[in-house]
């Protein structure tokens, strides 16, 4: 996590650089007494997190965050006055507020909130961002939705889509299609199959039974499958 300070008051830069050294998966990058100063830097190089000062001279950290283009910067502020943070949590990328003086167990806590905020973030992106497949049927694209795919199965130089009401024939591979899957639902469970196990009837010792066709599972495969159901 690549970090940078933006503070006038020299000792709290030192403390915090200090406190990134025995984390040890923090590493401040550059620091500056100016936020004037630091914006060539920031705008020239990958920063994840900011620790940033309210009160600075020439330019305050609230003027710095409302005319910065912040991107995906995330921001910890820092005031020696606890009233600011009432007025400055509306912002999207502030994930937390520290006050003078800095204690230690607190500035983990910091860390952390930006972890976890950064985590949530990830997920929440990832499931926007795959919930259908597009495919090319004859001289058309199909959009697929995940959840209306029950199983995908191998044939020839082809692959079969096998929908609730109808089944679909893809020029493709299975490996290019599960290459394309990147839904947890979807497994490949034998070198001819890939199943939706949402929509699994039954499981026996080496089929399960999907719109009632048996489909062969392997046994590595099995063992994968069960760790992926909910059972009771």
């Amino acid at each position: 996590m690549k970090c940078v300070i933006i503070d006038d008051d020299s000792t709290i830069r030192l403390q915090i650089i200090e406190f990134c050294k025995i984390i040890g998966t923090v590493e401040i990058v550059a620091d500056f007494s100016d936020a004037m100063q630091a914006i060539p830097f920031l705008r020239s190089n990958k920063v994840d997190l900011l620790f940033l000062d309210v009160n600075l001279p020439h330019l305050s950290g609230i003027d710095f965050i409302n005319n910065y283009q912040l991107g995906l910067l995330r921001i910890i502020m820092i005031s020696s006055d606890a009233n600011h943070a009432a007025t400055i949590f509306g912002d999207s990328h502030i994930v937390d507020y520290l006050t003078k003086p800095i204690a230690f167990k607190r500035f983990v806590l910091s860390i952390n909130n930006y972890l976890t905020r950064v985590k949530s973030e990830e997920e929440s992106k990832e499931q926007k961002e795959e919930k259908s497949l597009f495919v090319n049927v004859g001289k058309k694209l199909v959009n697929l939705q995940y959840d209306e795919i029950y199983y995908i199965e191998a044939n020839g130089d082809y692959v079969n889509f096998y929908l609730e009401k109808k089944l679909i024939c893809v020029y493709s591979t299975l490996k290019n299609v599960k290459d394309k899957i990147k839904e947890a639902n979807f497994l490949q469970v034998h070198r001819s199959y890939i199943v939706n196990i949402n929509k699994i009837e039954e499981l026996e010792d080496t089929s399960i039974l999907i719109m009632k066709k048996s489909i062969p599972v392997s046994r590595t495969n099995k063992l994968i499958l069960l760790k992926k159901l909910n059972l009771l």
